[in-house]
């Protein structure tokens, strides 16, 4: 996590901003920086997406490369394809609940419909 992101993780996560370094000379201009687990990232990006209903990029870089960083996946809490694996990793851990999607058509006893405008 970079910039500002950096210290809203330091600060959701670590809950203290000390676990911020930066990349450069100094803290006043070099680019601040946090480091996480693999496992303390899957779980903020479940809580990101399912809980905080917030979307998500993840950058990486193609092994043995330091700057050639390419999109590897993106989800919202409409768009979590990207992320399935990782969800279904909770689910089964029996610590997420799974967003459905449905669709309900309301009638009243005469069959009219509840809201008629739709």
């Amino acid at each position: 996590m970079h910039g500002e992101d950096a210290f809203y993780v330091a600060e959701t996560v670590f809950e203290t901003t000390t676990v911020i370094k930066y990349y450069g000379t100094s803290e006043s201009s070099g680019l601040a920086y946090v480091t996480l687990t693999r496992l303390a990232a899957e779980s903020l990006i479940r809580d990101l997406l399912l809980e905080k209903q917030h979307c998500v990029e993840v950058w990486s870089t193609q092994a043995g490369s330091r700057r050639d960083w390419s999109l590897t996946r993106r989800g919202s809490p409409g768009q979590l394809q990207d992320f399935q694996d990782w969800i279904e990793d909770a689910v089964d851990g029996g610590s997420a609940v799974v967003p459905v999607l449905a669709a309900l058509s309301l009638q009243s006893q005469d069959q009219q419909p509840v809201c008629p405008s739709m």
